[in-house]
Order: C-alpha cells, then sequence, then structure tokens
C-alpha cells in the first residue's frame, strides 16, 4: 500500500476537478500501448475472450484472458480481466504453478446465452471441482460453477464451442467422454444442465483426436466444424475435417491428408470472408486433398474443393481470429513475415491486409479486438516466456494497438471527467503499478502531479 499521506493530494484533486473545462477528443493517432511493462503485463495467457454487449449488465463489453498466469507479478488463476485500467482477478483459482503451461490451465473460452442466462464458459486441463479434476467450467458474472456430473472426462478438454443446430443453442465440447454406463463420446453438447452424445458413441477410426470446433456458415446457414486428427468420426469416413448437420457427420470435400492415406493433423480452423465469399481455412499438418497435393500447411475450402491456402495470407499465420463487429467482419492473424523472421500482427476487414507496425520478440497465442480502452484496439496475448517486447518497446506478454488512450481518461470511459480522478486516487493509495504515470518504476506523489497535470489539461 502506499504510504503517503493522502490529504494534499486528495484537496488538490478536488480543486482540480472544479477547474476542469471540457475538452474535445483530438486526432486519433494509433499506435501499441506503452502501458504493458513488466509488472504490469500479464505471463501465462492462452487465449483472449472479448464479450460483445448481448451478455447482460454484469459479462458485456468485457475482456478476459484465459490461461494459467501471473498479472502484476501475482498468480491470478485461470481466468483474469482487463478493465482497460487495471487486471482483476475472475476468480478461478488453480493448482500448481502458473510456469507449468502442461496442466492446471484454461485453454479456450466462449461466452452466449444457453437458455438460463448469459455464462462465460472455459475449458482445459484440471480447471475446477473438489479434487481440481474437472476441464469445464462456467461463469455467471459473480460465481463458477461445475459441468460434469454424471460424466467423466478423461484427460483436456481441447475445445469449445457455442452452435444452434436447429434444436437451439448448446455448448459443444471436443475431449474424451466417458458416461459412468461405460459409452465414449469424442464430442458432446451441454444443453439444458445436461451432457448429450453429438454423434454415435465408440465409432472410432485409426485415430482419433480432436482439436478444434467452429461454427461456420458456407452460404447455406451455420453448421459446426471439427478438425483434428480422425479418419472416422461417428462412424462416419472423414479425413481431418468434418460436418455437423445437427444429426450427420459429413466428410468436407475430400478431405485433408497428410502422409499418403493418412489424415492431415488439424490443429486450428478458422472462418473468413474474402471480397464477399466465405472460406474455411485449416492449419496443421497438410500435404494435400485428394490427388492435389499442397506445398504449404495452410487449407482452404471454397465451398467446392480445398486447395493450398497459403496464397490468401500476407505471411505464414500461427494464430487467427474471426470477429464480428458493428461494421462487419474483422480478421486478426499472426505470425512470421517471412522464413522464421520476426512475428507480426495483420488485420483485415474482407478485402486486403494491413501489416501493423512493430516486431514481436516471441510467439502469440491469441489475438482480439474490444473497446474496454474506449476506443476499437487490437489485443495480443503471449503464453509464458514468450514476448517482452515490440521493437524497443516493452510489451510483458500482452499488447494493445488502437487509439492512443487519452492518459486523463483514466477509467476509459471515453471521457476525462471527475471519475477519473477517483478511480485514479483509488489505485494510488494501494500503489497500484497502473498509477505509475511517469513510468519511473515507483508509485508516488510525483505520478500524483503529472496526472494531475494531464487530467486538468483533458483529452
Amino acid at each position: 500500500m502506499n504510504t503517503t499521506q493522502p490529504n494534499q493530494i486528495v484537496t488538490a484533486l478536488a480543486a482540480a476537478v472544479m477547474m476542469l473545462s471540457a475538452g474535445a477528443w483530438g486526432q486519433c493517432e494509433e499506435g501499441w500501448d506503452d502501458r504493458f511493462r513488466p509488472g504490469f503485463g500479464v505471463q501465462g495467457g492462452r487465449t483472449l475472450l472479448a464479450t460483445g454487449p448481448e451478455l447482460g449488465p454484469l459479462l458485456s463489453n468485457r475482456l478476459f484472458v484465459g490461461g494459467h498466469m501471473l498479472a502484476g507479478g501475482e498468480d491470478v488463476g485461470g481466468v483474469v480481466e482487463w478493465t482497460g485500467s487495471a487486471w482483476v482477478s475472475a476468480g478461478l483459482p488453480l493448482e500448481g504453478s502458473p510456469h507449468d503451461q502442461n496442466r492446471n490451465m484454461v485453454r479456450e473460452m466462449c461466452a452466449g446465452d444457453l437458455g438460463d442466462g448469459p455464462r462465460i464458459f472455459a475449458g482445459g486441463w484440471d480447471i475446477f471441482g473438489q479434487n481440481m479434476r474437472e476441464p469445464l467450467a462456467q461463469w455467471d458474472g459473480q460465481t463458477w460453477h461445475g459441468m460434469i456430473d454424471p460424466w467423466e472426462f478423461e484427460g483436456l478438454v481441447s475445445s469449445i464451442a457455442i452452435h444452434d443446430d436447429g434444436s437451439g443453442p448448446a455448448l459443444y465440447a471436443a475431449g474424451t467422454f466417458h458416461l459412468w454406463e461405460g459409452d465414449t463420446f469424442d464430442i458432446a453438447r451441454w444443453r439444458d444442465g445436461q451432457w448429450e452424445a453429438v454423434g454415435s458413441p465408440n465409432f472410432r477410426g485409426d485415430y482419433f483426436r480432436i482439436f478444434s470446433l467452429i461454427e461456420y456458415d458456407d452460404g447455406t446457414g451455420p453448421a459446426l466444424y471439427a478438425g483434428g486428427f480422425f479418419n472416422q468420426i461417428g462412424g462416419v469416413e472423414a479425413m481431418a475435417v468434418a460436418k455437423w448437420d445437427g444429426e450427420h457427420w459429413t466428410q468436407v470435400g475430400e478431405g485433408l491428408r497428410h502422409y499418403e492415406d493418412e489424415p492431415a493433423h488439424i490443429s486450428s480452423l478458422a472462418s473468413m470472408v474474402i471480397q464477399g465469399q466465405p472460406r474455411l481455412y485449416a492449419r496443421g499438418m497438410i500435404e494435400g486433398s485428394g490427388d492435389n497435393d499442397f506445398s504449404s500447411d495452410w487449407a482452404v475450402w471454397d465451398g467446392i474443393e480445398w486447395r493450398d491456402g497459403l496464397a490468401d495470407f500476407p505471411f505464414k499465420p500461427y494464430d487467427w481470429k474471426h470477429i464480428e463487429t458493428e461494421n462487419g467482419p474483422v480478421f486478426l492473424v499472426s505470425g512470421h513475415n517471412g522464413g522464421g523472421g520476426p512475428v507480426r500482427v495483420a488485420i483485415s476487414y474482407g478485402d486486403r491486409w494491413s501489416i501493423l507496425p512493430g516486431d514481436f520478440d516471441g510467439g502469440i497465442s491469441a489475438l482480439g479486438m474490444s473497446s474496454v480502452d474506449g476506443s476499437e484496439s487490437v489485443y495480443v496475448v503471449g503464453s509464458k516466456g514468450s514476448f517482452s517486447h515490440i521493437d524497443d518497446l516493452p510489451s510483458d506478454g500482452f499488447a494493445r494497438f488502437g487509439c492512443e488512450r487519452c492518459p486523463a481518461d483514466f477509467d476509459a470511459d471515453g471521457d476525462a471527467d471527475s471519475s477519473d480522478v477517483a478511480a485514479f486516487l483509488n489505485l494510488w493509495l494501494l500503489g497500484d503499478i497502473a498509477t505509475d504515470i511517469n513510468r519511473d518504476g515507483s508509485v508516488d506523489t510525483r505520478d500524483v502531479g503529472e496526472f494531475l497535470n494531464l487530467w486538468n489539461a483533458g483529452c
């Protein structure tokens, strides 16, 4: 806690509130945020979830990072929120250490309303329950709840997605599920507080593991797609990618192969719209489809056939994100801009790619967009020990690209007013590193003076 006597500071800030004249926002200048230096970033992030305005008063328009993380040097568990000015744990404590990136971690998150109110869903490995062995949990904005009984899980949940196949919205999860009666399923769905199989149980080929689930609309209506390492799913032959129409699984085109007749090993699926045309992309260990050989590990399904998909991107993408915004779809990718070169981020609105300035010195695990900092911005997360700089700018495992944030708007609500003074003072009294305005590494009265000057000048 800050030990400085606050009386004079409070008086000065109160006087400044009375003096503030409303100022207009200046012209937006975009760049990377300089706040996420060591001690104020987040380490150990695996996934990123930005909620929209449809989730009610508790969960709308918020930004969460999932993994097993350190934020501000403290273990914040499996989910932490960035509020625009501070890191706040969402209250999902995990066993083990954030330094262990193999177990006890959230791997994926999604949000939606399945009929019983808005929820955030988290899936991973050993993240919940009395013995911390449950791989799924749901949060209503106040309390985390389990999602297991009467099912058992083997290992981790590798992917989750919300999809409505015509019978109502449900949460779909990929992993290995065992019903107490003995049946085994690799994809199950949660609806009305119950788990049920997706397709027939125990119909597995020589290879079976699902790594990615997404909802994709090829122009005939939304459907659920699964990607992984399999040659059968639900008793149907399917090489690496399959489509669920609400009743049956079908192979997508001629499927994707790796070595001879072995299925491809798909680690990730993504949907995009290119010049008004929907596309489904797959990344993994891919050599081709049918009689067609590919020269890269990226494939695209155009509704007719699979083809090599690398030419559709500005560089080799290793993480991608499709985001629906008020202004239409946005697509983000990260990867190497050249053979093994620095890591870059690019954005597209469906017509062309724009590479954001700056080189990351390490890998990126998740991308997203949110307006929690007052304007729509791109957010980037890295796993433990990933990136620490963007060019020469310190950025400790978390980064934001967008309009330069007005320092006077401390609570990031779009206005520089007395609420910013209260927000700043509350954190300053706690010695929070977010109030180190002059970036000298310590929280003291000089930061109050610096903030007061910036705030009095307005935005």
